[in-house]
């Protein structure tokens, strides 16, 4: 996979190829997290698109006839036992007349509210010939019009808004690059032959093309200390669109039934045993409930910490932990990592190295990592020549010249990633020979 952005928040133009293992190294403010943001928001606001509009139309519509059947049965002098949207709301004939009304849509791509009253009244009406239905009136077909229009709303317009919803939340509404007033911004995968663009005009998505349906999630990870959300009584929806996804499905995987997931969970088992090996070398315990809370006890320790109080880098690997555990983190995913490294000595970004390493490897993710660590670049390029996968591996450097971010590959020699991380070991020196 290609991802290129065009007037995107800090970047003007930059193209980078996903496929394994992709690291770009940076100084701050060069638009590193800007590409991790938007390769999460393609994918999250994209996911499944078509499945996540039919049932948002399909829950609208459904809500739409409840209340058309109870404002006919309320009109009625029929006893109550007797009213037919009563009895049919009771009996779950809705559904059914939900069913009916999306088979006639579909295969129209239109449908009328006239068509919605005579669906509904030969439904209500069953022991009546279609000569003998009630007449329909102009208040039938007003009630009728509201579920009409929810199913004709235009897919394309949906999803736009899903993807300017999306990217608005992620960007704090500054989608389109400032430095480049009045210019079209765009977002473009290339994922094999296919191809899916996003544009932006005014911090609005202006168009989509997509080529290909995305099935696969991503997952962005820039703050380990989102672990102490999940012992809160609710959630702080202020918290970026990124970290309340992964709560909900952590959330959600610890109130799912024993038998959910055991397939993927025996599947991926011997596959995650290596990969633990390497997180329990950082700090070996497992995920406990301790007075009602989740905690973490260490291995050897009888006595749980709860989530909040453990330190910044062993959170790290919790959670990384916590997401395998739970499938929550599943193969051809995408992983992406925020500056992983901030909250760890350099001999556990290196164990952090190896984990990602091997999760691409087993699990065939795309993982994205913006990182300042010499050990964590030096350590993926170890580590993918030790697994015979450095073909899995492509390293980029951030630049940038005034207003204009720049992301160069770097190929078989990574001096050019060291170089970008000298200027302080520079400043150092000088600060130093100013001093003898």
């Amino acid at each position: 996979m290609k991802l290129r952005l065009e007037n995107i928040a800090k970047i003007n133009n930059a193209e980078v190829k996903l496929d394994g293992v992709t690291v770009i190294v940076g100084k701050n403010n060069t638009g590193k997290s800007t590409l991790g943001k938007s390769l999460f928001c393609v994918f999250h606001a994209l996911g499944s698109a078509e499945k996540k509009i039919h049932e948002q139309k399909a829950q609208h519509t459904l809500e739409e006839i409840t209340q058309f059947l109870l404002a006919r049965s309320s009109k009625t002098s029929l006893p109550d036992s007797q009213r037919p949207g009563r009895r049919f709301f009771r009996l779950g004939a809705s559904q059914k007349m939900l069913e009916n009304i999306i088979e006639l849509y579909s295969a129209e791509k239109k449908i009328t509210a006239r068509q919605v009253c005579e669906i509904i009244f030969q439904m209500t009406h069953q022991d009546l010939k279609d000569t003998e239905l009630p007449e329909i009136t102009d208040e039938d077909m007003s009630g009728a019009a509201g579920i009409a229009d929810y199913l004709n709303t235009s897919d394309e317009e949906v999803i736009r808004d899903i993807v300017s919803a999306t990217f608005k939340q992620s960007f704090d509404g500054q989608v389109n690059s400032r430095n480049a007033p009045g210019a079209a911004g765009v977002v473009h995968a290339q994922i094999q032959e296919h191809d899916i663009k996003c544009s932006f005009v005014d911090d609005d998505c202006s168009s989509v093309e997509t080529g290909l349906q995305l099935t696969n999630q991503a997952i962005f990870l820039d703050n380990p200390s989102l672990l102490d959300r999940l012992n809160a009584p609710r959630f702080d929806y202020a918290l970026p669109l990124w970290e309340r996804l992964i709560l909900e499905k952590i959330h959600v995987s610890q109130d799912s039934k024993p038998e959910e997931g055991a397939v993927a969970r025996v599947r991926s088992k011997n596959k995650l045993l290596s990969i633990y090996k390497v997180i329990d070398s950082a700090i070996a315990g497992s995920i406990v409930t301790s007075e009602g809370k989740l905690a973490f006890r260490e291995e050897g320790n009888s006595y749980p910490i709860n989530l909040a109080n453990l330190s910044y880098g062993v959170k790290t690997f919790v959670l990384l932990k916590m997401l395998l555990e739970r499938n929550i983190l599943s193969p051809r995913d995408i992983l992406i990592l925020d500056e992983p490294e901030i909250h760890l000595h350099p001999e556990w970004q290196i164990l952090l190295a190896h984990a990602v390493v091997l999760l691409q490897k087993e699990f065939d993710m795309t993982v994205l990592v913006t990182t300042h660590s010499h050990f964590f670049v030096d350590a993926v390029d170890l580590f993918t020549r030790k697994y015979n996968c450095s073909d899995k591996a492509h390293f980029y450097v951030a630049t940038q010249i005034q207003d204009s971010t720049s992301f160069r590959e770097v190929e078989g020699d990574l001096d050019a990633v060291y170089d970008e991380m000298s200027d302080a070991v520079n400043q150092l020196d000088n600060i130093r020979s100013s001093l003898s």
